[in-house]
């Protein structure tokens, strides 16, 4: 059994050295060093997130870092998508996908290996809690759901029940 990351960047340069510390110290601590993959989709960042990724794939002996470059900006989400397309796993390996700007926690990533332990062959959902947006933003978002409702003609309603932890 394997563990693949799988992440997506664009511009993180100021993060990207603090994220493969605290991310090769998680995989120390797991126990998973030498088993680990982790694939960056880099979002064509403009920075020097490029070179930052390459030094890493290069000297981190712990993890097996991969990036991926996509065709065009296809935002976070979009990235990702594309990102488990090429991502590498075998049945029995274990593949967990997260942001890597700090908003989930990799130091959480052993906790996250035990639950999926704990529940084999299903799909193990992590539900992301409070985020801490600033004040600022709060009221900007709020501002633009108010405006978007009122400008929209058409309103999709659908009942979706809601997600369960784990996924058989």
């Amino acid at each position: 059994m394997s563990y693949a990351f799988l992440t997506a960047c664009r511009n993180e340069e100021a993060i990207l050295d603090e994220f493969f510390a605290e991310f090769t110290e998680m995989v120390s601590a797991a126990g998973i060093a030498g088993q680990t993959k982790l694939y960056i989709v880099d979002d064509l960042s403009t920075d020097r997130s490029r070179e930052i990724l390459a030094r890493h794939a290069r000297d981190n002996s712990a993890v097996d870092v991969r990036t991926i470059d996509v065709p065009t900006n296809f935002g976070n989400q979009g990235a990702m998508f594309y990102g488990l397309g090429l991502v590498e796993v075998d049945s029995n390996d274990v593949l967990i996908t997260f942001d890597c700007d700090g908003e989930d926690d990799v130091r959480e990533i052993p906790s996250i290996l035990d639950l999926g332990l704990q529940n084999p062959g299903k799909v193990v959902l992590i539900e992301r809690g409070q985020r801490a947006e600033s004040l600022t933003f709060k009221i900007f978002f709020a501002s633009w759901r108010i405006a978007y409702s009122l400008l929209a003609v058409t309103r999709l309603t659908s009942e979706i029940p809601p997600l369960l932890n784990i996924y058989p």
